[in-house]
């Protein structure tokens, strides 16, 4: 589990459950896939660096050929210069190329709130951008077990700082998971690309692959049968036991927008993700005094071609979530 904190004007803090998926192909390469919320962090095999985002199945961003983060082997004083185009799809953008020195500057303990590791620190700096980061890789888990993001001014953002780290981390493999050996130069330390397994490495933290429960919803917002909802409403949230894939399916009785066209009366107003488990619908009209609201979850599996893309579904599940149906009523106008 990691945890990321932006410091732009307010502070502001999320936190992400990380899980390994499976293995798979990207552009003809060997690669790994991760989930974290509603995106998935696509590696190249070959060198355990990041080629692509998907956020809700659609490719967000990608590297070509990778970012270049990781050179190996790892050892202090060794520097390179990573070089790659960076494609964002979301916003039509492409950025070719871009260049980020890299510096491996130390061999050190790094504390962070999952507990204390042996790690490379590496340091890295864009100069066109005005940006800089440090890094710690900690070879005894294979893990960037923390990373802090800065730029000043002169960079589009201005000055911002955000740091990410690990907060949460099996207890049980922070001693398996340990290298037995570490090869030793007379300069110091050194780390070789991580081998990784990612069946064993599933099995060790307790996601191996086996039939998993369901998803389930566990709290919904007002909760169901609340018969004193305010006519004020705006957001009803729907929080499930597990993350999630990202996809939905949902109706609602009767419609929380009349006059919208078929498909979207309980949506029109929008509906995001507020974290992996948590769905939101936008209720931008407000709902009727002293009537009894109905909204279903998943209505449409019990459809004999229904679409397993287009329902409420958890990560990496090929089975649907129990269908559910919640009741809310709201009180006298108006509150």
């Amino acid at each position: 589990m990691g945890r990321i904190v932006s410091q732009k004007g307010a502070d502001s803090t999320a936190t992400y459950t990380f899980s390994v998926l499976e293995e798979g192909i990207y552009q003809g390469k060997p690669v790994y896939r991760v989930s974290a919320g509603i995106d998935t962090l696509v590696y190249d095999k070959a060198t355990s660096n990041t080629v692509a985002d998907f956020r809700m199945g659609k490719e967000a961003t990608a590297y070509s050929p990778h970012d270049g983060t990781l050179s190996w082997p790892l050892y202090v004083n060794k520097s390179w210069t990573a070089s790659y185009a960076y494609h964002d799809h979301v916003n039509g953008m492409t950025v070719d190329p871009v260049k980020i020195d890299y510096r491996v500057a130390a061999y050190e303990d790094v504390v962070v709130s999952a507990g204390t590791w042996k790690a490379f620190r590496i340091e890295s700096e864009t100069p066109a951008r005005n940006s800089f980061s440090t890094i710690w890789y900690a070879p005894d888990i294979k893990l960037i077990v923390k990373r802090v993001n800065e730029t000043i001014i002169g960079n589009p953002l201005g000055q911002t700082k955000a740091v990410y780290e690990i907060i949460e981390y099996p207890a049980k493999d922070k001693t398996s998971l340990k290298s037995q050996t570490q090869p030793k130069l007379e300069t110091g330390p050194r780390a070789e690309k991580p081998d990784v397994n990612i069946e064993v490495e599933k099995r060790k933290i307790g996601q191996a692959s086996k039939a998993q429960s369901l998803a389930n919803v566990v709290r919904t917002v007002p909760e169901g049968g609340n018969e004193s909802v305010s006519t004020s409403l705006k957001e009803i949230f729907i929080v499930f036991d597990q993350p999630m894939s990202g996809a939905w399916n949902l109706n609602c009785s009767p419609a929380f927008y009349p006059d919208a066209p078929r498909g979207q009366r309980c949506t029109e107003g929008g509906t995001y993700w507020r974290d992996d488990r948590t769905f939101v619908i936008q209720i931008t009209k407000g709902v009727k005094p002293n009537q009894r609201y109905s909204f279903g979850v998943n209505p449409s599996v019990g459809l004999e071609n229904y679409d397993l893309n287009r329902a409420f579904r958890g990560l990496g599940h090929s089975k649907p979530a129990s269908p559910q149906r919640l009741f809310f009523t709201t009180g006298p106008c108006c509150d």
